[in-house]
């Protein structure tokens, strides 16, 4: 008795999983639809998986009716057996979709996130190479000196706005030695190296190349991008 209430119990859990896989099914088919663009995979995947659940449902069918018939024998055991491996692929079968386009679409993603990273790898190095091309330009500037006569006039600008920061930073590196001279003095031998620090910051941004300056921007940007784009995963 107790094996038989066991098989009937197993047979009703398969027909509520059996129920709830026929309404997810209704419900996907009612919202679904893919965009027109991947209709042709859409089509051959239905149509792969509407076999699949054919055959699904053929060997549990089978097995039902092997459960029946070990039932009638009195083998409460196998009838059981019988049952589970039918529940089992049932919920299998039973998967929602939605697991699989979601790990789909998560690969997709991961994609996208390499081809940024190599596209910002490709950008670092072409950062490097105008680095070096600003490099080799200006040593050979140094070297040949002077501009073309038609760009004197923004040349001339250039140097002017130059030398007057170039003032500017100098005035106040000479302040900040002075002050830390005075606080050496006072004793004050922390405020004195902060100082000197500053004064020694702003001497080598002073004479940090434009050019890289604008190489490390770009490539800041370049890293911000992928960043965003990882996020976006």
């Amino acid at each position: 008795a107790a094996a038989a209430a066991a098989v009937m119990e197993t047979v009703a859990e398969v027909e509520r999983q059996r129920t709830q896989a026929s309404e997810a099914e209704a419900a996907e088919a009612e919202g679904g639809g893919a965009e027109e663009g991947g209709a042709t995979a859409s089509t051959a995947a239905q149509s792969s998986a509407a076999a699949n659940a054919s055959a699904v449902a053929a060997r549990v069918a089978e097995l039902k009716s092997q459960a029946l018939q070990l039932k009638k024998a009195g083998d409460a055991a196998g009838a059981v057996a019988a049952l589970r491996e039918a529940k089992q692929l049932e919920l299998e079968a039973a998967r929602p979709a939605a697991m699989v386009a979601a790990e789909e679409t998560q690969a997709t993603a991961m994609a996208k996130v390499a081809a940024a990273a190599a596209a910002v790898m490709e950008t670092v190095a072409e950062v490097e190479r105008q680095r070096t091309q600003a490099s080799e330009a200006e040593a050979a500037e140094a070297e040949g000196g002077g501009a073309e006569e038609g760009g004197a006039t923004a040349s001339t600008a250039a140097q002017s706005s130059a030398a007057a920061n170039a003032s500017a930073v100098a005035a106040r590196v000479a302040e900040l030695k002075s002050q830390a001279l005075q606080l050496k003095k006072a004793g004050d031998a922390a405020g004195a190296v902060a100082a000197l620090r500053e004064a020694k910051q702003l001497e080598l941004e002073a004479a940090r190349p434009a050019a890289m300056v604008a190489a490390e921007e770009t490539q800041a940007t370049a890293m911000a991008k992928v960043a965003a784009a990882a996020a976006a995963v």
